[in-house]
């Protein structure tokens, strides 16, 4: 089979693998979209502490099943899958509180296991689930990015009246402003240094968009009413979009991270003490994230027009150039082998 491969950092190539077999509890899938995620734009460049090559990514995506093993149960050859790519061990103390996310021993598809960018891959039978026929390929390969953010909303819990801001709008970004819109948060504030992707957050609803490096953090806590937002998100992860997203916060309000991009930023914790403001890292989703996500896409609540381009996986490589040395428009590539 073809699988793009990472050999290191700006190193991809489209080469010819051997085809996995399915133990006793996995399926083997044909692969039909995956998405670039942001954090393996990382990987890409040999950032990401959880990569090694060579390695094969892809962990947002949907496919067809066409080989189960002998111990599967639920799921039959033909059948349309969307994977959750996160393997919890559902043993240690955290999988026992029913937080999977946080599982001690998590391991992701596409990092520490083979992943989708390739004609096949191998999951196991308990994270695939059943894609309806009404949704596309595409739609589907979303499900997990869109329950990315349906947990920072949920962590930050948003009422009807609070003011947001959603730092980079990237898919993450874009995604995520349109979960907070659907759960009633109407006055949202969207940075993004691209032309594009600011008239895209504008299409999709926000309240304001602005250039972060044309206006002052006077001039945005302006925007927001003088004292900031209530909660605002970093969906880049960069030292520098950390400190605005604290700049940006009011006293009392909340910052949720996102973003994986520096390990390390310095912030003012003096402020954040003095201030009360509340620091929340979100990281994947629960089971019932997963399910909201597929759900929203089923019912056609989220928008992908204008901002996501589908390209085969032979130009994998090329994407992944392109993300790197200059975001546009397109905030997402989605490879389809």
């Amino acid at each position: 089979m073809k699988a793009l491969t990472w050999l290191g950092p700006k190193q991809m190539e489209l080469r010819d693998t051997p085809e996995p077999s399915p133990g006793p509890d996995d399926l083997l899938i044909r692969v039909a979209a995956v998405g670039i995620c942001g954090s393996e734009i990382e990987g890409y460049l040999g950032e990401s502490s959880i990569r090694e090559p060579p390695q094969i990514f892809g962990h947002e995506f949907t496919g067809t099943v066409v080989e189960a093993g002998a111990n599967t149960r639920r799921l039959t050859p033909g059948t349309r899958v969307v994977i959750n790519p996160l393997i919890s061990c559902y043993s240690c103390p955290m999988c026992r509180r029913n937080e999977p996310n946080l599982c001690v021993n998590r391991e992701l598809i596409g990092a520490q296991h083979p992943g989708a960018m390739a004609d096949f891959v191998v999951v196991p039978e308990a994270n695939a689930f059943e894609v309806p026929d009404r949704i596309t390929d595409i739609e589907a390969s979303l499900v997990e990015p869109l329950a990315v953010t349906i947990r920072g909303a949920e962590l930050a819990s948003p009422t009807l009246l609070d003011r947001a801001v959603i730092v980079g709008a990237g898919n993450l970004g874009l995604l995520l402003l349109q979960v907070l819109l659907a759960t009633g948060v109407s006055e949202v504030l969207v940075l993004d240094t691209h032309p594009d992707r600011r008239a895209t957050a504008s299409a999709l609803g926000a309240k304001w968009v602005t250039d972060p490096l044309l206006e002052a953090p006077e001039e945005l806590l302006m925007t927001l009413g003088g004292l900031g937002a209530d909660t605002v998100f970093d969906c880049v992860g960069k030292s520098a979009t950390r400190k605005l997203a604290h700049t940006l916060t009011r006293p009392g309000g909340r910052i949720v991270l996102l973003g994986l991009h520096d390990t390390f930023s310095e912030l003012d914790c003096n402020a954040v003490v003095r201030w009360e403001v509340s620091i929340a890292g979100s990281y994947a989703y629960s089971s019932g994230d997963f399910h909201k996500a597929l759900d929203a896409l089923t019912r056609g609540l989220i928008d992908i027009k204008d901002w996501l381009a589908v390209r085969p996986l032979a130009e994998g490589d090329r994407s992944f150039e392109e993300l790197v040395a200059n975001p546009s428009v397109v905030s997402k590539f989605v490879l389809t082998p």
